[in-house]
């Protein structure tokens, strides 16, 4: 048997911007910061506690201008009574805190069967798809059924979390948690990359056909991915842009291929 492993770590730290710049703001919903002290395309936005489920709630609270009901609870961080800007806090970035890798070949008579495995810890992802479409509540995207399942209804869902659907003008104070610890998603994966089997042909069949070395083989990449989030790859982000770095939006899955192969040496 035959075993290896790895394991890193990266970080980043922004030393200066351009003369008198002390941030920069970047992204559809401008909620990447690259700040100095910080990290590049830090994740910025509100912290989401609940759903106003009446209007008493609403007027009893610091609240987001043009808060609906069935719109979300924004935390008041700072404790002023007032939810705005100050109230944004950094949840992470794209980088994550460690990658790591491990895998492994086992042999028995003629047979091989080898794996290997990759993962990240510590990532975190802007699901853009989710907050204005899959799981916004607006009407003219289709929802996806985490947030069927889980949206807020004074009838048919009294306990759920995410914001009321909504089929006319979404209110200034939805758009905004756009930018928020709802969509924020943990990207951490663990991925079976790659797990092949193969057969090595014994030599006494082989020297009747002066062929050295022949193998069979069956290949299977990225067979399965466990992770948390609900997207398509853990993987994606905004490719063009550094400073937007972890934007997820129409991003594709990873392919899965299977490979059937003969290895011949003459």
């Amino acid at each position: 048997m035959e075993f290896n492993a790895n394991i890193a770590t990266n970080s980043n730290k922004v030393l200066e911007l351009a003369p008198g710049q002390q941030q920069i703001i970047a992204g559809t919903d401008g909620n990447f910061v690259t700040r100095v002290g910080g990290s590049i395309a830090e994740l910025s936005g509100y912290n989401v506690t609940g759903v106003y489920k009446n209007q008493d709630d609403i007027n009893k609270t610091p609240h987001l201008t043009g808060t609906v009901v069935g719109d979300y609870i924004v935390e008041d961080l700072n404790n002023d009574g007032v939810i705005d800007q100050k109230d944004q806090k950094i949840f992470g970035t794209y980088n994550p805190n460690f990658t790591y890798g491990f895998g492994s070949t086992f042999f028995y008579k003629n047979f091989e069967l080898s794996f290997s495995f990759n993962g990240i810890e510590g990532r975190k992802i802007y699901d853009r798809a989710a907050s204005s479409q899959d799981e916004s509540g607006e009407g003219f995207g289709v929802p996806n059924k985490y947030y069927f399942d889980n949206r807020y209804h004074p009838v048919d869902n009294p306990n759920g979390f995410l914001a009321q659907p909504n089929m006319g003008n979404f209110s200034s104070a939805r758009k905004l948690t756009r930018s928020s610890n709802l969509f924020y998603k943990d990207a951490d994966y663990l991925r079976l990359r790659t797990l092949q089997l193969s057969y090595n042909i014994p030599q006494q069949v082989l020297s009747k056909l002066k062929i050295t070395n022949a193998r069979v083989y069956v290949t299977a990449n990225n067979l399965l991915t466990i992770t948390k989030y609900r997207g398509f790859n853990p993987d994606a982000t905004s490719p063009d842009n550094i400073l937007t770095n972890g934007y997820s939006y129409t991003n594709y899955p990873v392919a899965r291929s299977f490979i059937l192969g003969l290895s011949l040496t003459f």
